[in-house]
């Protein structure tokens, strides 16, 4: 697996994955008016818009998934279904908290939806996070 910025060739690819699994996440948890909106497009725009701020994780040339960190939040995290449960998160949330720390903070945090699916929660609650209803914090450890 390797980790890099996102280049503009793929970011068709990160929004159909985003897309993806951001309806795999809250479908069911959010208006309907919300999942309408959250279209391909909707995707597309904000990826091409933010590419900039993408690391990817690849496995085999293929984006397997991405995190977004602005200052302290982790503000997207999101892992292809063929590539769930093979550690794909957990190096991702590493390379989070390695960048909220570069940025100078000691504790992170990520937005949930209220009832996302355990798998998801399970895979940030084992990273190194508590959680409080629709917020989790990540805990930042020093670099050693």
């Amino acid at each position: 697996m390797n980790l890099r910025t996102a280049r503009p060739d793929e970011a068709d690819a990160i929004a159909r994955l985003w897309q993806s699994g951001w309806h795999d996440g809250h479908a069911g948890h959010v208006p309907q008016a919300l999942v309408g909106a959250r279209t391909e497009e909707s995707f597309r725009g904000r990826a091409r818009s933010r590419l900039h701020e993408f690391t990817v994780a690849e496995v085999d040339g293929d984006v397997a998934g991405f995190i977004v960190v602005v200052e302290d939040e982790l503000e997207q995290l999101y892992v292809s279904r063929i590539h769930r449960g093979q550690g794909v998160a957990d190096t991702l949330l590493r390379e989070a908290e390695r960048v909220i720390r570069a940025n100078g903070h000691s504790v992170g945090w990520l937005a949930v939806v209220e009832g996302m699916p355990a798998r998801e929660a399970s895979t940030r609650e084992t990273a190194g996070t508590t959680r409080a209803r629709s917020t989790m914090r990540l805990r930042v450890t020093p670099a050693r």
